[in-house]
C-alpha cells in the first residue's frame, strides 16, 4: 500500500505563512467537497506463487509478512491510496491598499484508490483455485471499498473546519504558489490524521480476511489443488 499527497506545502506552511502579508477579512461560505475515484489495474498472471512470495515477504499489507514460511503467496491485492485538490478562486478589491485579494471559493479533495490483483500462474493454471484466488482477493478490494468511502463525510467535515481558517491573501503572480500552498495547509492539516485513520483501520479489516481459518476454508473448496 502506498499512500501520498500531490502537495507537499504542509511542511513548510510556518515559512509560507509567514512570508505572506494578509488582506482584509474572512472569506464566507467557502464550499468543501469530497470526491472518490477506484483505478483498477488489469489483474496480472505472470507471476509463480514463489515469485509473489518473494515479492512481497515484507509487504506491510502482506499476511506472508507476518506468518513468514507458514504460506505462499497465491494471491495479493496491492493497493495504493493518493489524492489531490482542486480549487475554484474568489477575489475582492482592498481598495484601502489599491490591491485586490483572493481566497479559495470552493475546494475539492479527491481519494483515488488504485489496485492491483496478483494471482500466481500456477494458480491460474487450475480452474478452481483460480476462481478461489480471484474471489479471496476480490473481497480484499470490496473491504478497501468499504472502509475508505465511509471516511468520506469525516474528510468532508474536516475541511469545513479548516475552511473556516482560511484568509483572504494579495493576489500576486510572483507568490501564487505560495499562496495556494498557504490556502491547503490548514486543510492538510485537518486531513492528514483521518487519511492516518482510515489506512489503520482498513489494516485491521483487511486482517479478518487474511486468517488461517480462511485460508483453510478456501483451500477445501479445491480437493486436490
Amino acid at each position: 500500500m502506498i499512500f501520498g499527497f500531490d502537495t507537499t506545502a504542509f511542511l513548510a506552511k510556518g515559512i509560507v505563512m509567514a512570508g505572506l502579508a494578509a488582506c482584509p477579512g474572512t472569506p464566507r461560505n467557502i464550499d468543501v467537497d469530497v470526491a472518490f475515484e477506484h483505478v483498477e489495474v488489469p489483474y496480472v498472471t505472470n507471476m509463480t506463487s514463489q515469485q509473489l512470495t518473494d515479492n512481497f515477504e515484507f509487504d506491510p499489507d502482506s499476511t506472508i509478512s507476518t506468518e513468514k514460511g507458514l504460506w505462499k503467496v497465491a494471491g495479493m491485492n496491492q493497493s495504493r491510496f493518493k489524492s489531490h485538490y482542486k480549487m475554484e478562486y474568489q477575489q475582492v478589491e482592498d481598495k484601502r491598499n489599491r490591491r485586490y485579494c483572493f481566497a479559495p471559493k470552493k475546494i475539492v479533495f479527491t481519494l483515488v484508490y488504485e489496485n492491483t490483483i496478483y494471482i500466481a500462474s500456477d494458480s491460474a493454471q487450475k480452474g478452481c483455485r483460480y476462481s478461489v484466488t480471484k474471489a479471496h482477493e476480490e473481497r480484499h478490494v470490496d473491504m478497501d471499498l468499504r472502509v475508505s468511502r465511509q471516511y468520506l463525510a469525516k474528510i468532508r467535515t474536516a475541511m469545513g473546519r479548516a475552511a473556516s481558517k482560511i484568509k483572504y491573501l494579495p493576489l500576486a503572480e510572483e507568490t501564487a504558489k505560495q499562496s495556494v500552498d498557504a490556502f491547503l495547509a490548514p486543510v492538510q492539516a485537518e486531513v492528514s490524521p483521518i487519511i492516518e485513520d482510515m489506512i489503520e483501520e482498513r489494516r485491521e479489516r483487511q486482517a479478518t480476511i487474511d486468517t488461517p481459518e480462511m485460508y483453510h476454508r478456501d483451500t477445501a473448496l479445491c480437493p486436490g489443488q
